[in-house]
Formats: C-alpha cells, structure tokens, sequence
C-alpha cells in the first residue's frame, strides 16, 4: 500500500510540475540583436524624430541599447498614457549631410502562454484599428497645426 500512495505522490508531483512549466514557462527563451535605422537627408529645416522602443517587461529583457544618432541630439523618453519608450531626436539647425541613426539593442525573448502584464488594462486596446486617430500630445498637435493636418491625412 505504501508504494501505491508513494507512486500517486510522485505522479501527483510531476503532473503539478509539468503543468505549471507549460502554462507560464518562461525557461525556454531565444536571443537576438534588434536594429533599427532611419535614414535621413540633409536638411536647413529644424529636424525632429520620435521612434519607438522595446522596454524590458515580463516576455523580454532588453540590454545592451546603443543610439548612434550622428549630428541629433536625442533624448530616451516614456509615454505616460502607456508607457511606451521611445527616442526622440532632432536638430534645430537641421542637418548639413545625409545619415543614418542607428538603434541597437540585445533581446532575451522568452516563450510564454498567457501573461498577465503589469499595470495593462486590456480593454485599453481591444477597439482595433478602424478609428484610428493621430499620437496623443502638445507635441503632435504643433505639427499637424503647422502642416494643416486633418484626421483624413492620418489614415
């Protein structure tokens, strides 16, 4: 009778065991290096440029960023409405030659089911994409007033 309950106990254990590795699994992961560039032409305008970023969070782990960002002047930002990072970059004088800014940064992606996010209301993102409408900001809003921008011009 021991073995029997002994047996139970151990299946017990491995199943316990081998369902919650499938179900948030986070052992199995693979790594890569992500480049971002953005070619630029010169310029006697001021030059400005926002480009999103990958942050660390419970799927990923992002390390080892670099910016070659030439003649701009950058700055690594968050949104506050979601969080997101991002750069922005840019020139008030404007840029004299062509370049290419260049974003590096090493990822750890790791395989996953369902993930609870930190901090993430899902139902902030469950209207797709039919209205989509132009970046929230007084930032944004300088640009399209400048250029006459109307929602039509956004889609």
């Amino acid at each position: 009778m021991l073995h029997i309950k002994t047996y139970i106990y151990i299946s017990i254990l491995v199943f316990t065991v081998s369902c919650s590795k499938n179900n948030n699994s986070l052992s199995e992961s693979r790594t890569f290096e992500f480049t971002y560039q953005v070619s630029l032409e010169p310029s006697k305008q001021k030059v400005e440029l926002w480009f999103p970023i990958a942050k660390t969070n419970e799927t990923q782990e992002i390390s080892n960023e670099t910016l070659d960002a030439g003649q701009l002047t950058c700055e690594k930002l968050i949104e506050q409405v979601h969080s997101n990072h991002y750069y922005y970059c840019y020139s008030n004088e404007g840029l004299s030659n062509s370049m290419t800014l260049t974003y590096k940064a090493d990822v750890k992606r790791f395989e996953h089911n369902q993930i609870n996010y930190a901090n993430l209301n899902p139902d902030n993102y469950d209207r797709g994409t039919d209205n989509l409408t132009v970046p929230e900001g007084s930032v944004f809003q300088e640009i399209i007033d400048e250029n006459n921008l109307t929602s039509s011009d956004m889609r």
